[in-house]
């Protein structure tokens, strides 16, 4: 090793008299952004007594990026080699890292000669401005001119810091995984593992590690950060990072672990991380997020269908495809080793011993160190409650630590209710900046004067301060573990039911959120707060059903917060927006819903056939939802009853709409999807052979793609592309009328003939099957190359839409050939070119041929393509091809210097024909004789 220190940090070069009020100000500007450490000042960094000499050349050597403050009389107070300005800069320029002259309001960058030969590579480098009087815009460039230059900088702010444990604090503050007060031990196979998907060869991965509260999914993240090293910016993801700013440590060369837990309820972050990431160019260090869930339910298939990059999502369903590390075996915990770290920690003498529990062998990790504690804290404190759960007899301690606090705070009335409803509120809304409104809410604080509640608000920051919540941000004063707080919240508010009821009427729908996963969380354990649970949504039901359900795709187990929805609509009334809501917002085939959309759907239905004139397509609709629901809920009769009571209303539709075609082809389609749930109906009575009939009829029903399209098995670029203008338009049009249904109707028909015994009517059936695969999969491939090659026409990837109609997995599996296909249109779009040029020289009129220019379009959109000039008569003219409309002709737009610069108007679309046909009719236009019927386009 040679010894040399890493650069790391920022150097501001001033001269005193003549820049260190702006020079101090622009510190106090880098430092809450890089770290005091990292920004080098020499008034502020420099102790006292210091060796001025040796500070100043230890801070070079450590700096990646020196700021040059220059004011008036800086070139004029330039001295000899000995003056400490000229040394730093010489010193910089030399190490040959990035050197930014920062020119103070009206100065002017000094000219070269006026410069020592040492420091003349100063005049060469781009100036910024730090101006009086718009200080605030030029300070904000120069921190994102030191982001740009030095990405690494700021690496370590864009991950969670590390917390310390205070002098201070509750018991539960030692279980905490960020603490690391026991040694990790065990999981050795999961870090084995864990350290193979990082390592791997992909630019961008994802990982998933699952498991229940207190199974230890946070304190293994932790640990696989500290063994990945230095070389890793690894971390839980902060809460400010911006997700840009993670994807520029790529380019730089600076591979990212980043940990984003409870990401069952982080969607919003975790997309935004994951676009920024897969939209890196070429070559960039490796980017790894590992995501920290209870489960892996149906919060995962929505936050994929979400995602508005496809590489993105790709990335999701790949987990899917891969599996994931879920963590539900016993953990190797030494409870008398925790215990004695834990009487170290606190300064207590160590338990004689520590029985373990009898099933210790299947206990989580949480609940084995809550009983190391509790052997520590029960030997100095006191006996716990004589309870089996360890997580309820800390629970027990914990509350003596509040009482004991409080009265060091001096609380007045620090009552039993008080205490418990300040924490549990904290617990269930989070510490928001105005904690005081959600305190004065509570009924045990109602009628207390402000200024007391105050006091009791920075009580419960002090006990508890900032830490992650359940819903993934920075959060202050949340009693944790996750347990541990959903296990005081259930006590307190089933004693104390008006917190999570009136209590809650004003509060954010953040804040509503949180609460509901709070209970959503425990409810399983505790059954008694489903009614609680009802009660948070009653005050705002249109809105907190619909948020409910959101909150309940997060969790393992949402069939509670179903339960408390289905409360809303007992006794009368309840069917108005709310149940239509409810009824667009659920997945019916989610057995969990399954209750609540059958009650919902039926008040609806209800309502509907009360009205006198009951909406028929909505009637199908609802009704067709009410069937899958009890289908999937173990009801197949009434499911059955249902979706008859569907098919009876598109069919009196389809009888009024025959002279409509094309609304009688939309029903046609309907009523084919509801035959193939009444066929599942069936199924499910055990009547095989009235559901083979129900299919039988649905296939009848369903479009059909275009069968006569060609189709290749070994070219794996479509041999369609000479025809791509006239054929994308076709492809996308196809795909959004047409879908995907009938190939998987005739898969699940052959399968029930088979399952029938009827294998020789099974036999045809597949080979149809065959050809409307091929088919539908020929479909799929023009539509996906139709976008492929559209994609070049917008401004940037995020402007992109997503290919229409399609399953993700066939944009997935395209995604590898997209590259040949998009070469294969570029030699097919040379060639044409190369074609018309030839017409062209034989009709005199050619200029040129640019075999790759831009031709730029409305809203920013462009295309990329071959252009053929033509030097007519009437002026130089422009010939191409666009993807969408075809071949082309307008003014050629030239430069100062001659060079191409678009396509002026008006331009003209022309009809396909061979290459002396198409150069014909372009001079046709050029000439001001265009044939009738020709597209004007500009």
């Amino acid at each position: 090793m040679s010894g040399t220190p890493i650069r790391q940090g920022v150097f501001i070069s001033f001269r005193t008299g003549d820049g260190n009020a702006q020079a101090a100000h622009l510190d106090e500007i880098l430092t809450p952004v890089f770290g005091a450490d990292r920004i080098f000042r020499s008034s502020r960094s420099i102790p006292p007594g210091a060796a001025f000499p040796g500070e100043l050349d230890d801070a070079l050597a450590r700096s990646c990026v020196t700021l040059v403050l220059i004011g008036e009389t800086w070139t004029r107070r330039l001295g000899g080699p000995d003056d400490w300005v000229r040394r730093e800069v010489a010193t910089s320029l030399a190490a040959g890292i990035p050197v930014v002259p920062v020119l103070l309001d009206k100065t002017t960058m000094p000219p070269a000669e006026q410069l020592a030969s040492d420091v003349r590579g100063l005049a060469e480098r781009q100036a910024l401005h730090l101006r009086t009087k718009v200080i605030a815009a030029d300070l904000a460039a120069l921190v994102a001119a030191v982001h740009e230059i030095a990405p690494g900088l700021a690496a370590r702010h864009l991950t969670a810091p590390a917390r310390i444990l205070p002098d201070r604090y509750a018991p539960s503050a030692l279980l905490l995984a960020e603490h690391r007060i026991v040694d990790f031990a065990g999981r050795e196979p999961e870090l084995a593992r864990l350290a193979d998907w990082r390592d791997g060869p992909e630019p961008v991965a994802v990982a998933l590690i699952t498991g229940p509260a207190g199974q230890g999914k946070s304190r293994l993240a932790v640990e696989f950060c500290d063994r990945s090293g230095s070389g890793w910016v690894a971390g839980l993801l902060s809460p400010d990072a911006p997700s840009t700013e993670i994807a520029r440590l790529g380019p730089a060369g600076i591979p990212a672990l980043i940990v984003i837990d409870y990401a069952e309820t982080a969607e919003t972050p975790t997309l935004a991380l994951l676009t920024a990431l897969v939209a890196r160019p070429a070559g960039a260090a490796p980017a790894r997020v590992l995501l920290l869930a209870r489960g892996d339910g149906f919060w995962l298939d929505r936050m994929t269908a979400a995602a508005t990059d496809e590489r993105a999502a790709l990335l999701l369903m790949d987990l899917r495809a891969t599996g994931h590390l879920n963590l539900t075996g016993p953990a190797p915990i030494d409870v008398g080793a925790a215990a004695r770290a834990f009487a170290t920690r606190l300064g207590r003498p160590a338990p004689a011993a520590v029985p373990e529990p009898d099933d210790a062998t299947i206990r989580p990790p949480l609940e084995l160190l809550t009983t190391a504690l509790d052997a520590v804290l029960r030997d100095t404190a006191g006996p716990s409650l004589p309870s089996r759960d360890p997580v309820i007899r800390l629970l027990h301690h914990e509350r003596r630590h509040w009482r004991t606090s409080a009265d060091a705070f001096e609380l007045p009335d620090p009552n039993w209710l008080r205490l418990n409803a300040a924490v549990a509120a904290a617990t269930l809304y989070g510490g928001r900046p105005d904690a005081e409104t959600t305190l004065a809410a509570l009924p045990a604080f109602r009628q207390e004067q402000q200024q007391i509640v105050q006091r009791w608000a920075r009580w419960l920051r002090h006990l508890y301060p900032p830490g992650a919540d359940p819903a993934g941000h920075d959060a202050p004063h949340a009693l944790r573990p996750d347990r541990l707080g959903e296990e005081h919240v259930t006590q307190t508010v089933l004693d104390q039911p008006e917190i999570a009821g009136p209590a809650s009427a004003a509060l954010p729908e953040a804040s509503i959120a949180r609460a509901l996963l709070v209970l959503g969380r425990a409810a399983p354990r505790h059954p008694d707060l489903v009614g609680v649970l009802t009660g948070l949504i009653t005050p705002d039901p249109g809105n907190r059903a619909i948020l409910a359900v959101g909150v309940a795709f997060g969790l393992d187990d949402p069939a509670p917060i179903a339960q408390a929805i289905n409360g809303l609509f007992d006794g009368t009334g309840g069917h108005g927006p709310v149940a239509h809501r409810l009824i667009d917002a659920i997945p019916a085939e989610l057995p969990a819903f399954a209750p609540l959309l059958a009650t919902v759907t039926a008040r609806v239905l209800e309502a509907e056939h009360s009205s006198g004139r009951p909406d028929l397509l909505t009637v199908a609709r609802v009704a067709q939802q009410r069937a899958i629901a009890l289908t999937a809920g173990g009801d197949p009769a009434e499911a059955l009853r249902s979706i008859r009571m569907a098919q009876a209303a598109l069919t009196a539709l389809r009888q009024t709409s025959a002279a409509d075609p094309a609304t009688a082809t939309l029903l046609d389609r309907l009523l084919g999807q509801a035959l193939a749930v009444d066929a599942d109906c069936l199924h499910a009575l055990g009547l095989p052979e009235d559901a083979i009939d129900a299919l039988t009829a649905a296939v009848a029903h369903a479009p059909s793609p275009d069968e006569s399209i060609p189709t290749t098995d070994t070219d794996p670029v479509p041999a369609w592309l000479d025809h791509v203008p006239e054929r994308a338009a076709q492809a996308i049009s196809r795909a959004r009328r047409h879908g995907t249904e009938l190939p998987g109707l005739l898969r699940l028909l052959a399968h029930r003939l088979t399952e029938a015994g009827r294998t020789d009517e099974a036999e045809p059936v597949l080979r149809r099957w065959a050809v409307a695969a091929r088919a539908e999969a020929r479909l799929v491939e023009e539509t996906l190359t139709a976008w492929a090659l559209d994609r070049s026409r917008y401004p940037s990837e995020k402007d992109v839409p997503p290919p229409p109609g399609l399953p993700p997995a066939a944009v997935r599996d395209f995604l590898p050939r997209m590259g040949a296909v998009i070469a294969a249109d570029i030699r097919v779009r040379n060639d044409e070119a190369t074609a018309v040029a030839d017409a062209a020289t034989r009709a005199g009129v050619l200029r040129g041929l640019l075999p790759d220019a831009v031709i730029p379009g409305e809203h920013g959109a462009r295309t990329h393509t071959p252009v053929v000039t033509l030097a007519t008569p009437h002026g130089l003219w422009a010939l191409y091809r666009e993807t969408r409309l075809g071949w082309q002709v307008g003014p050629l737009r030239l430069d100062a210097y001659g060079d191409f610069q678009g396509v002026g108007s008006p331009r003209w679309m022309l009809p396909d024909g061979t290459p002396d046909a198409l150069i014909t009719a372009a001079l046709s236009v050029i000439g001001g004789a265009p044939p009738p019927n020709w597209g004007r386009l500009a």
